[in-house]
């Protein structure tokens, strides 16, 4: 450790090196943040033992983890940026207040962190004349974190009552429908190269379980934590937002690069299928044929299980071509009813497409003998007259199985 350091640590007047001393602190880091959190818990009135959420044993952890880890190395460096370093960990204060926990309680428990590192650094340190210089530090760390996270708690916060107004979605539904003329409550200038995007999310296992009020709380601070995660990667290029428990409607200044990633910790957030459409407009005007566009790309996409990425017409435009409704749509699909009522043969049939016709791979997927796959096939011949290795029966399967819309 530098002289400097040394001095930082030390009360004035004596140079004494607790380089010791704080590496045996930074060991203790994850046995202290434990603590806190047992603390946090304890003296909540949010939670009980049973209904403790998944996020605080996770995520709050970590982020009292990383608190106390990066306020020791801070005491070696009073130069050291310390919102910079924990920028992930201060992002998840839009979680804490897209679910709805109360301010008071978000702060409580950052302050148990810091008193629980300040108790066994004095601890450690033993005598106040070594220890009081230290717990001035961290205290002046945890200040600089708490405005950090205080700030995005209340941007959050405020983006929330916004949406549940009912502003943004009134405003998207106005220009999804063609109307562009402003109103009292315009929402500014349209965003130059306007995009809609269009998401589908699937259903999580707490909104199915429970009473009807814990299931409609699980659909509330889902939404919640939607919207937040949106807003963390899309930042100022999301312009509207309607986010709902298993949908949401944005339109967005150009396509976002962060869109993918946003789309992508969806999925993982609320380990569920999460598929997302996009269509670019030229115009405010335009705003009508995007939206139809990217709800007509969605629709494929949630078909055809293209989940965890962005799609947009270009990526689906067979698929889209052969899942457009007509007339002949209807007949097609009765044409192939036996397959699709028949479990097996649909499974079949589906994952002999993706594996681009090959039986044998099929077979390998489906954990079958090859010759089983010739048979499942034949059984599809003698119920719908269709042969797969004839190219208009393959279509035909094509349209009426695999892209056709339920």
């Amino acid at each position: 450790m530098s002289q400097k350091e040394n001095d930082v640590m030390s009360p004035p007047g004596r140079a004494v090196d607790m380089s010791s001393d704080i590496s045996v602190l930074r060991r203790r880091t994850n046995a202290l943040a434990h603590t806190t959190i047992d603390r946090y818990v304890e003296a909540s009135g949010l939670y009980t033992p049973e209904t403790v959420p998944e996020h605080l044993y996770r995520d709050s952890l970590h982020t009292i983890r990383r608190f106390m880890d990066t306020a020791l190395l801070a005491l070696g460096d009073p130069g050291l940026d310390v919102p910079e370093i924990l920028r992930d960990e201060l992002a998840r204060a839009n979680d804490r207040a897209a679910e709805g926990v109360p301010l008071r309680n978000f702060l409580h428990c950052w302050q148990i962190g810091a008193d629980t590192l300040i108790e066994a650094v004095e601890e450690q340190l033993g005598e106040p004349s070594r220890s009081a210089p230290v717990v001035v530090q961290i205290r002046a760390t945890y200040d600089a974190v708490i405005r950090e996270a205080i700030s995005a708690y209340e941007r959050t916060s405020r983006d929330t009552i916004t949406a549940h107004t009912g502003w943004s979605s009134r405003w998207i539904a106005h220009f999804f429908d063609g109307a562009v003329s402003p109103h009292d409550d315009y929402p500014g200038e349209v965003p130059e190269d306007p995009v809609v995007v269009l998401i589908h999310i699937g259903v999580t296992v707490a909104e199915t379980t429970g009473s009807d009020q814990v299931r409609t709380i699980a659909g509330t601070r889902k939404a919640r934590r939607t919207r937040a995660l949106l807003q963390r990667h899309l930042g100022e290029r999301l312009w509207l937002a309607d986010v709902r428990e298993q949908s949401a409607r944005l339109i967005t200044s150009s396509v976002p690069s962060e869109l993918a990633t946003a789309v992508e910790k969806l999925q993982e957030l609320h380990s569920v299928p999460v598929a997302a459409a996009v269509a670019q407009a030229e115009r405010p005007e335009d705003l009508r044929r995007a939206a139809q566009e990217a709800s007509e790309v969605l629709e494929v996409a949630v078909q055809i299980n293209r989940t965890g990425c962005v799609t947009s017409l270009a990526d689906v435009a067979l698929e889209h071509h052969l899942a457009h409704h007509s007339m002949s749509l209807a007949v097609l699909q009765r044409r192939c009813a036996p397959v699709r009522a028949n479990e097996e043969l649909l499974e079949t049939l589906n994952v002999y497409f993706k594996t681009d016709l090959d039986r044998r791979q099929t077979s390998e997927a489906l954990h079958v003998h090859p010759n089983t796959i010739d048979n499942r096939l034949a059984k599809i011949r003698q119920l719908t007259g269709l042969d797969s290795r004839h190219l208009p029966d393959l279509m035909i399967l094509a349209v009426g199985v695999k892209y056709a819309v339920p």
